[in-house]
């Protein structure tokens, strides 16, 4: 078996060149340590060199403490959302989305109308999409604006790394809370449109956090706190961006090979 070697994985990976490898060899003796103190309590060394290397990709010149702390928030936020979200999300598209349905003409699918439904038409796509669980996730509108608040509330949470995250009111009333729990133990991903979904992300990231946070009982303005929010707040925003992506990909090459030329001509 190849050892593995974090130098080269730094140069495979577009970290560090070869000049700047001699300059950063502290980097790679952290990076080592990093391993052998998380691996302590996980054999899964493969995860963790993976996001070891990835950290780097993403903030780099770290000390020890930091750079633990860092991959912790990182291996913490992939709990959440992950890459194997990303290779679901083709399947969930191709059952979400019927082209069979789309070929057919507006007069066959939609009741008769004296005036052009304009609603209908320009959400076609949207309206083809699994059924929402309207208790959980209100629609209000079109599904792209739903989209659009919720990253923007994501955006202005003003939570820095150095501040804890304020849960939802209905988490400081008890009557609310037992309320929505039974909601939350009701719903599944699978009852929400892929766009929800993504709404969902950035709705709830902030509450994830807060909850990882005092599970850990990693203590608020420490700069443990502030490293590992830190490292989750990077791993999400990578993730949900390359999430968002794939999706539009699939939108478009969707439209291209449909039968209903009028949604691309």
């Amino acid at each position: 078996m190849k050892q593995f070697s974090y130098m080269y994985a730094f140069y495979k990976e577009f970290v560090y060149s070869v000049e700047e490898m001699g300059q950063n060899l502290d980097q790679i003796e952290i990076a080592n340590e990093v391993e052998k103190r998380l691996g302590k309590n996980n054999y899964n060394l493969d995860i963790i060199r993976d996001m070891i290397v990835r950290s780097f990709k993403y903030k780099k010149g770290l000390s020890l403490e930091d750079r633990y702390n860092y991959v912790r928030g990182m291996i913490y936020s992939s709990q959440y959302l992950n890459e194997k979200d990303i290779d679901d999300l083709e399947d969930s598209f191709r059952k979400a989305h019927d082209d069979k349905i789309l070929a057919q003409s507006l007069f066959a699918i939609r009741p008769f109308t004296d005036e052009f439904d304009y609603d209908y038409f320009l959400n076609y796509l949207d309206n083809i999409r699994f059924e929402s669980n309207e208790d959980v996730l209100k629609n209000n509108g079109d599904l792209k604006d739903l989209v659009k608040k919720a990253k923007e509330k994501y955006e202005q949470e003003q939570f820095s790394p150095m501040e804890e995250p304020e849960a939802k009111e209905y988490l400081d009333e008890e009557d609310e809370e037992n309320e929505e729990e039974e909601e939350v133990e009701n719903f599944k991903m699978r009852d929400l449109s892929i766009r929800e979904r993504i709404a969902f992300f950035f709705d709830y990231f902030p509450v994830y956090v807060q909850g990882i946070t005092k599970h850990k009982n990693i203590k608020k303005r420490s700069n443990e706190y502030k490293l590992v929010v830190e490292g989750m707040k990077d791993y999400f925003n990578y993730i949900i961006h390359v999430y968002e992506n794939t999706y539009e990909i699939l939108v478009k090459d969707f439209i291209k090979s449909s039968k209903n030329l009028t949604l691309n001509i």
